[in-house]
């Protein structure tokens, strides 16, 4: 149903699985902006035209998506871990939503791919006339401290020769280190890039 107030001047919604990402008509805005939401475009120079009409219509541009794997750590060079020869990563469960082949956390040279990448896209979006007014990621990857990536950091033969021993042998101290790392890399690798674009 329709809002009973005016929802214009206030952020709307967005849903995770919302009307896809072509450029929608402006009676199809209209409507879901009677509702209080509006499509939400992901990280892509393809979703420009989609952004203009949003733009024309008195609509916020919203980018939001979602990943989890290695990347960006596998946009550089030599970041995988090197298992030990007898190494067999274990299935966890539910803790972990999926598995993948882990990075090692302070081989770091695809972040700064990543961060070239990101302020590269925000300036094709501005360039192409469009205010991009909100980033709203979900990226559940590397360093994101799952299990998973602890067990195969204490069989990485370069994780145990060069990162601290409590890191490696600790998963307390590990988890600790990994959120801190998380937070560190997307601040100095995803949002300044962007506040440098739209501050």
């Amino acid at each position: 149903p329709k809002l009973t107030n005016d929802p214009r001047g206030h952020m709307p919604m967005i849903m995770w699985h919302g009307v896809g990402f072509a450029p929608l008509a402006a009676r199809d805005i209209e409507v879901l902006r009677e509702r209080g939401l509006c499509q939400h475009l992901q990280l892509s120079a393809s979703m420009i035209p989609a952004a203009k009409a949003l733009q024309q219509a008195g609509m916020p541009v919203i980018l939001m998506e979602g990943r989890t794997d290695n990347w960006p750590y596998s946009l550089g060079k030599d970041w995988a871990h090197q298992f030990d020869v007898s190494y067999a990563q274990p299935w966890f469960g539910k803790e972990d939503a999926s598995q993948w082949h882990g990075a090692c956390p302070h081989r770091t040279d695809g972040w700064n791919v990543f961060a070239t990448e990101t302020k590269q896209l925000l300036q094709e979006f501005r360039q192409a006339g469009v205010r991009v007014d909100a980033v709203l990621v979900d990226y559940e990857g590397d360093p994101y401290p799952w299990s998973h990536l602890f067990d195969q950091l204490q069989h990485c033969k370069r994780c145990r020769r060069e990162l601290p021993s409590e890191i490696v042998h600790n998963k307390a101290a590990w988890r600790n280190h990994a959120w801190k790392q998380y937070v560190s890399l997307y601040d100095e690798h995803f949002a300044k890039p962007i506040r440098e674009v739209f501050p």
